[in-house]
């Protein structure tokens, strides 16, 4: 007898007198003829689901049998990839990215495009049906209406609208803006001392303030009925008197009582005339009377160290003039 068994998808059977073993291959069905038609399918002998041991033919996708077309997009596309219905290859499109195209640029929505300078166009967010790119809206330039103080419409070659030149300059007053031209002056109104000056160098236009600086002047010290304004309205003049009110330096050693200071010292006083004048007030019905002294109209205070006669040293404080003037005072009484 001959026992048998199946091994590594062999028969197998083993004679028990000889004890010799022989295997052979189990049979398997023939597989029916196959032909691959879709695109990208080949043939392929595969072992069988419900038997591994007999083998069948398949088709099955082989990427490497396809012929693939890649196309380059124009602006404003890109490519996508998608699987055939009928096959297993890949097959490359173009769609819409979603922008403008101008002049051979994309422009996002939202994006300002730039066309001609009388136009402002941007990039809307709608797809136009012929171009599948999105629309560009451009709307005219809206040009300055005006021109502020000291500026003029002045046309540049080119350019859509007229640009808005200086041309003068503008002082600033509490009553209003003045126009000043070039190379012409503006007295302040509520400064006779001081005018404004227009100039302009390479395109650019300054305004200059020039203060004129008076000579001192002290009504006081002039003769009566001499006193004149100048031609601007700045200055007054006067012919002074002849011997007008002024500050005047001694050199004096200073004695305080058995104390004296070792070398002189300067010592500032005030002299000369001022003016003193009787006139008939024809509002007053009576003689208006004004008297001026020549007297000091600022001072401080200086130490200056005395020795005296113990040879001990002493601090001692006295007024030192720094500037004199004509001081109103009271008329005196008049006699009768």
């Amino acid at each position: 007898p001959r026992e048998a068994w199946e091994h590594d998808c062999q028969y197998c059977t083993c004679d028990e007198a000889t004890l010799n073993t022989s295997c052979f291959p189990r049979p398997c069905a023939k597989s029916p003829p196959i032909n691959c038609t879709k695109e990208g399918f080949v043939r392929k002998i595969k072992p069988r689901l419900e038997d591994p041991c007999c083998t069948e033919t398949v088709c099955e996708c082989d990427i490497k049998t396809c012929i693939i077309n890649k196309t380059g997009c124009d602006l404003g596309f890109q490519p996508v990839v998608a699987i055939s219905e009928d096959g297993c290859c890949p097959i490359f499109s173009c769609i819409p990215k979603g922008v403008c195209v101008s002049e051979g640029v994309e422009f996002k929505p939202g994006a300002m495009v730039p066309k001609s300078s009388c136009e402002n166009c941007v990039c809307m967010d709608e797809q136009d049906p012929v171009t599948q790119t999105n629309r560009i809206q451009c709307l005219p330039v809206q040009c300055q209406a005006t021109c502020q103080q000291g500026f003029r419409y002045v046309e540049e070659k080119g350019q859509c609208c007229s640009q808005c030149q200086q041309v003068a300059c503008v002082a600033h007053f509490p009553f209003g803006n003045v126009t000043i031209e070039v190379g012409k002056s503006y007295k302040d109104p509520y400064d006779n001392c001081t005018q404004y000056t227009c100039t302009e160098s390479a395109g650019q236009f300054s305004l200059t303030s020039t203060i004129k600086v008076c000579l001192p002047f002290e009504e006081a010290n002039c003769v009566p009925g001499t006193v004149e304004v100048s031609s601007d309205g700045c200055c007054k003049t006067c012919i002074d008197l002849p011997h007008k009110c002024k500050r005047s330096v001694k050199e004096q050693y200073i004695v305080h009582g058995n104390c004296k200071s070792a070398a002189p010292v300067p010592v500032p006083f005030c002299e000369g005339m001022c003016s003193t004048y009787s006139v008939y007030s024809f509002e007053a019905s009576e003689m208006e009377h004004k008297c001026t002294c020549c007297h000091e109209k600022r001072s401080h205070k200086v130490k200056v160290e005395l020795v005296c006669s113990n040879h001990k040293t002493v601090q001692f404080t006295y007024v030192y003039v720094d500037e004199c003037g004509c001081v109103e005072t009271k008329c005196p009484k008049r006699i009768t």
